[in-house]
C-alpha cells in the first residue's frame, strides 16, 4: 500500500492484505474548477495519485483493503471484525427505524444517515454535506428531526448538548471549524434548535429539557435564545417591538446566499417569524418566566402581526418576506409576493390555521 503525509498531523495510509500495489506517484497541478469559481469558491486545485492496486479476487474469497487517517495502524482484530461490526450497525439502524422490509428506500435512508453523525468532544454533531461542509448549526438542528424519526434520540440529545454549549447572547454557530465557532451568520439555527427539542421530547420525554449543557440545561438555553432575540443579538438580529416580529440581517437565512447573491431576504422572512412564535409558545408551555414582557403576551402580539402583515388575500398565500433595512418596523416593510416553500413552515409548524 502507500502512505500520504502532507503535514505532520495529516496522515493517510492505505494497504491491502493480498494482491500488489504498484507505486506510480503523480501530481496533477492547477486543475481548474470553473463551476466552483462561478460560486465564489476556490478556482483551482491540485490532485495526487499514489499508484494503483492489483487485487485478484478468488471465487468465494475476500481481500481486505484498509484506509485510515490515524497515527497508528488499527489492531488486527479491529480489521478482522470490521465487516461484522458494520453489519451489526446496519441491522441496528434498520431495527431502530422500523421501516417495513419491503421499504427499500426508507431502509437505505436509515443506513445512509449513520454516515453523517460524527463525534465531537464526547458528544455528537452532524456533517452538513460531504465534501464541502463540516458541522453547520442550521443543518444539524434541522436534520435532528429526521434522526429522531430514525430512532436516534440519544444521539440527538448529545447533539443538542453540543450546540447548546455554543449558545452565546441568543445565537448558535452558523458553522464550526475545529473550536472556532465565531461564524454566527444565521437567524434560523437557534430557532430550529427549539423545534428539534420538541421533537426529541415527544420521543424521550420532558426530562430532555433538564439535560446538562455545560452547567446549564437545555431549557436554560432556550430561554437564553429568546432573550437574545428580544434584546438584540451582537450580530444584528433584533425584535421589532411594535409587531413582536424578528428582523433578520442579509444572508442569515438558508435561501439568502452571497456566492452569488440570490433571493435576498433582508428584513422579516416568513419562516423566522413562524419559528419565533413557536419558540415563544414553547417557553410558555414550560412555564419559563421572562425577565421582561411575558412570553405569552409577546407570542400573542407576534402571531396577530403575522396574520395581519403576511397574508396575501388576492394570492391566497403568505408573503415570503417583509423587505426592510435594519431599524424599519415590520408594518412599514414591503411585502415580497414571491411564492416560496418557506410558506409551508407556517402550516407544518402549526402557526397557520383554517
Amino acid at each position: 500500500g502507500f502512505a500520504f503525509a502532507p503535514a505532520a498531523d495529516r496522515h493517510l495510509r492505505v494497504q491491502a492484505v493480498g494482491g500488489t500495489f504498484h507505486p506510480e506517484a503523480e501530481w496533477c497541478l492547477g486543475i481548474a474548477h470553473p463551476v466552483e469559481a462561478s460560486r465564489g469558491m476556490t478556482a483551482s486545485g491540485d490532485a495526487w495519485s499514489p499508484g494503483w492496486f492489483d487485487l485478484p479476487l478468488p471465487r468465494d474469497g475476500a481481500i481486505t483493503l484498509v484506509a485510515h487517517a490515524e497515527a497508528e495502524d488499527p489492531p488486527a482484530d479491529v480489521i478482522a471484525t470490521a465487516g461484522a461490526a458494520r453489519g451489526a450497525q446496519v441491522e441496528a439502524a434498520l431495527v431502530r427505524a422500523g421501516f417495513a422490509p419491503a421499504d427499500a428506500f426508507g431502509r437505505q435512508l436509515a443506513i445512509a444517515a449513520q454516515a453523517y453523525l460524527v463525534a465531537r468532544d464526547g458528544g455528537r454533531t452532524v456533517i452538513a454535506g460531504y465534501p464541502w461542509f463540516l458541522d453547520w448549526g442550521r443543518d444539524s438542528v434541522i436534520c435532528a428531526r429526521g434522526l429522531v424519526a430514525l430512532g436516534l434520540g440519544d444521539d440527538v440529545r448529545r447533539l443538542l448538548a453540543v450546540f447548546g454549549r455554543f449558545e452565546s447572547a441568543g445565537t448558535l454557530p452558523n458553522c464550526i471549524h475545529g473550536e472556532d465557532a465565531s461564524n454566527r451568520d444565521t437567524s434560523d439555527a437557534a430557532l430550529w434548535y427549539g423545534v428539534a427539542c420538541e421533537d426529541l421530547v415527544a420521543q424521550l420525554g420532558e426530562e430532555v429539557y433538564t439535560t446538562d449543557v455545560g452547567g446549564r440545561t437545555i431549557a436554560d438555553v432556550l430561554a437564553a435564545i429568546a432573550r437574545g432575540y428580544r434584546n438584540g443579538t451582537p450580530n444584528g438580529i433584533h425584535l421589532d417591538p411594535a409587531s413582536g416580529l424578528v428582523w433578520s440581517p442579509p444572508h442569515f437565512t438558508w435561501m439568502d446566499t452571497n456566492h452569488p447573491a440570490a433571493t435576498p431576504r433582508t428584513g422579516y422572512p416568513v419562516e423566522i417569524q413562524v419559528l419565533w412564535i413557536r419558540l415563544l409558545r414553547q417557553l410558555v408551555r414550560l412555564g419559563i418566566a421572562s425577565d421582561g414582557e411575558p412570553w405569552a403576551d409577546l407570542a400573542e402580539r407576534a402571531a396577530a402581526s403575522f396574520e395581519q402583515l403576511y397574508w396575501l388575500p388576492d394570492e391566497g398565500f403568505y408573503a415570503d418576506l417583509l423587505i426592510a433595512p435594519a431599524g424599519v418596523p415590520a408594518e412599514a416593510a414591503i411585502a415580497d409576493h414571491a411564492l416560496r416553500s418557506n410558506n409551508l413552515f407556517a402550516v407544518s409548524l402549526g402557526i397557520a390555521t383554517g
